[in-house]
């Protein structure tokens, strides 16, 4: 629940939380003194990433966080439409790389990401060898004999200690 309110410090309205008992907006309270001081800050900075270091804390506070924002999503339609707004900001201003022109560093970083992510399953050393595969029998044979000619490569190398794909590539 949410109270409007008019900063002590600017003067500006704000909706505070009720459980909010400082009466300032977050810009003042956060320029306020005890977050002006350097070493208070760092303290408050040390105590917050040490807490974090922790596997189970930082989850809990994730989930913590992350159960509020949705309860706010459902609960205030203002804060919802201001989330959504912001949105649409970022998804104009097109940051992840479609907008971008075709050879752009961004979108040849993109179709390496993609290329990761789409041949994960078959070894840097048989890439190569599946782009051509793929164009005579398909992606699917070509994943599977990749994956068994692995199979005999990793074999000859217990056998022998030489590596065939070196000598293919």
């Amino acid at each position: 629940m949410t109270v409007p309110t008019h900063c002590k410090g600017c003067g500006k309205e704000f909706k505070r939380k009720v459980a909010r008992k400082t009466g300032y907006c977050h810009a003042c309270y956060m320029a306020g003194p005890h977050h002006a001081n350097p070493d208070t800050r760092a303290k408050l900075s040390a105590s917050m990433k040490a807490r974090l270091a922790d596997p189970n804390a930082r989850a809990e506070h994730l989930e913590r966080t992350r159960r509020g924002r949705v309860e706010r999503l459902e609960k205030d339609p203002e804060f919802r439409e201001m989330v959504r707004e912001q949105g649409r900001a970022v998804g104009a201003l097109r940051l992840g790389g479609q907008g971008a022109p075709a050879g752009s560093d961004m979108r040849k970083a993109a179709g390496r990401s993609v290329t990761r992510t789409k041949l994960a399953d078959i070894p840097l050393e048989y890439r190569e060898m599946h782009k051509k595969l793929r164009k005579q029998v398909g992606a699917q044979e070509s994943r599977r004999l990749i994956a068994d000619q692995h199979n005999a490569d990793v074999i000859r190398f217990q056998r022998t200690g030489n590596l065939q794909q070196t000598a293919r590539a």
